[in-house]
């Protein structure tokens, strides 16, 4: 919860989000009532939402609770240029906090956070996948940890393997064997499909093996997982009998 929320900090680089403030305030008696209370309900709902929604792309949902804190700022930047005094120059003061603010502010954030390993270590984690770095550089044009998680998943599985993948990273799976138009001899099982992921005489393998990415009735003590490559293998654990007294 704290990473997601340190990200979701970031969003608010910009002394822009303080016109929320003004905005709220002064719509009390500009904002029609209907519609101002429809906006402070809207707001409310998926702020909490946010809040409460405790995922490893939480950040991600924020984006709706963004959207309607935009439109506070905006009455009350309205409400700001029609105090006068300099318009042309509070606008070009708000438009270069938009736009060089928020770079500069991530940029050196990760150089700190890259510098000083401070990625947060989840017990969730995909291959290839640099979360911190997702968030932080957003303007980066050489993002292809999907590409190179199906390349090494598709290079290391047997021609008969198994593999159950959860719903992330059975996407990108699911999308290359379209696009190539070839139909791969591994078997893929996942949350899409109705198949039920069962250990059979097949090579067996998952992406991450943690409560709420593989079945649960993988989970109960009698597989275990060995990494091997990105992927984990799964093995039934054999009993051996009880000695008689």
């Amino acid at each position: 919860a704290v990473p997601n929320f340190c990200l979701f900090l970031l969003n608010f680089a910009t002394p822009c989000w303080l016109l929320v403030v003004p905005g709220v305030w002064v719509a009390r008696c500009r904002v029609p009532q209907p519609f101002r209370g429809c906006l402070l309900a809207l707001t409310a709902i998926h702020a909490l939402f946010f809040l409460r929604y405790f995922v490893a792309d939480q950040a991600m949902f924020a984006l709706p609770t963004l959207a309607l804190l935009a439109i506070w700022a905006g009455i009350g930047f309205a409400w700001l240029l029609e105090r006068g005094g300099g318009k042309q120059c509070q606008m070009i003061a708000v438009l270069l906090s938009c736009l060089a603010l928020p770079p500069a502010v991530y940029w050196g954030v990760w150089q700190v956070v890259a510098a000083n390993d401070l990625a947060p270590h989840r017990a969730r984690a995909l291959p290839f996948r640099d979360e911190t770095r997702y968030w932080l550089l957003p303007w980066k044009c050489d993002e292809h940890s999907a590409q190179r998680f199906t390349d090494a998943a598709r290079e290391q599985l047997e021609s008969n393997a198994v593999l159950y993948a959860d719903g992330a990273a059975a996407g990108p799976l699911f999308a290359v064997e379209t696009a190539s138009r070839q139909r791969s001899q591994v078997r893929i099982l996942s949350p899409y499909g109705a198949d039920a992921a069962t250990i059979s005489v097949r090579p067996f393998y998952v992406v991450t093996p943690v409560p709420g990415y593989v079945p649960v009735s993988l989970l109960n003590g009698d597989y275990l997982f060995s990494k091997t490559g990105v992927l984990y293998r799964v093995t039934r654990v054999v009993s051996r009998p009880a000695k008689a007294q």
